[in-house]
């Protein structure tokens, strides 16, 4: 998904389960800056304190996923580690969707001890599980069967701007991908091509094989309001157990908005149109009930901090950054997932950290 969901979603659908604005931007951002956050640095301060940053973004066009020595930082536990019953190592790394392992995780950081960094541990298990929906069936490494997709086709005939549009970003990274792979990767697309269309919420698409077999249809309208729907209800219980992180009053319901998401969703546009819809419908009350604005999105304001941890001197100076939580909540997420959650349900996998 992109920041229209991971943010301006996120956002919306933790302000309707009547959490508080500042709550709702710290777990939006953190849901974010997922993808945002790039950098490896070990910081070494002069109260002897350090602090590891490490990255938890995929840089889907360099791959880093799909070879072992690429994977820093344990990062199979951020995107595409939580995955249903499968044979083989390979198959657990699979995402599906609404699966056991995604409400465990989720449930389990429900019932921590709140802490400072509790919202933004909620919003790093918001950009898991709503993966989980868009990303249904791909895998982190290339099986044979990506090796075999050929193209996609879109139903119901969108808007004819909107179809090349779509058509040519999927051009574009394949581009990418065998200019900076070449044989390497060749054909071996795999999610990333899926991303194309996985992150687009109005359309609804199949892929073709070469060897002339269809994929069942996909539709994303429907995925990506169920992912609405859980993160919604996901965060209507993080608010009953935090009743200090919410409003005076207690949101509104999921029911008296799914029409209005329904119909962000099926807006047909770039992430700009789409946001652009979800500042719309809060601004206008249908929304929250009540006119408000969607804070936006900029992740430099998180990165500037990630800048500044390096100039400063003592761990006093840090602990109460936006980005010192996130980075805190992140580590606790990669630990759990990797030490405890996955290995009990058979799979284990290297930390490199």
């Amino acid at each position: 998904m992109q920041t229209d969901m991971h943010y301006y979603a996120t956002y919306a659908m933790a302000r309707a389960a009547g959490l508080n604005i500042s709550t709702c931007q710290k777990i939006a951002y953190s849901a974010q800056f997922v993808d945002d956050n790039s950098g490896h640095q070990q910081l070494d301060l002069f109260d002897k304190a350090q602090l590891h940053v490490s990255a938890t973004a995929l840089d889907s066009v360099k791959h880093e996923v799909l070879e072992p020595e690429d994977q820093p930082q344990g990062k199979p536990s951020f995107q595409y580690s939580l995955a249903g019953e499968r044979k083989t190592d390979e198959e657990k790394l699979t995402s599906v969707k609404n699966i056991e392992l995604a409400q465990q995780m989720f449930e389990h950081y429900l019932s921590l001890p709140e802490s400072n960094c509790s919202p933004y541990l909620i919003g790093v298990a918001a950009h898991i599980y709503a993966d989980i929906f868009s990303h249904n069936n791909a895998t982190s490494k290339p099986s044979e069967e990506d090796v075999t997709r050929n193209c996609a086709e879109l139903k119901d005939k969108p808007i004819v701007d909107i179809k090349c549009y779509v058509t040519n970003k999927w051009r574009s990274f394949k581009a990418k991908l065998e200019a900076n792979s070449a044989e390497r990767f060749s054909n071996k697309l795999g999610n990333s091509a899926e991303h194309t269309y996985t992150e687009r919420p109005f359309l609804t698409w199949q892929f073709e094989y070469q060897s002339g077999g269809k994929e069942n249809w996909r539709n994303n309208p429907q995925t990506f309001i169920q992912a609405c729907e859980h993160l919604y209800t996901s965060f209507k219980l993080f608010a009953a157990n935090n009743p200090e992180l919410t409003n005076a009053v207690s949101g509104i319901t999921f029911e008296e908005i799914r029409s209005v998401i329904s119909d962000i969703l099926n807006t047909q546009g770039d992430i700009n149109k789409r946001i652009n819809k979800w500042q719309e419908c809060a601004k206008n009350g249908s929304l929250f009930g009540l006119p408000q604005n969607i804070p936006e999105y900029n992740k430099e304001e998180w990165l500037t901090q990630l800048d500044r941890l390096s100039k400063i001197e003592s761990s006093e100076g840090i602990i109460n950054l936006d980005i010192s939580k996130f980075l805190q909540a992140a580590a606790i997420h990669r630990t759990y997932v990797l030490q405890e959650l996955l290995p009990e349900h058979g799979l284990q996998i290297r930390s490199y950290s």
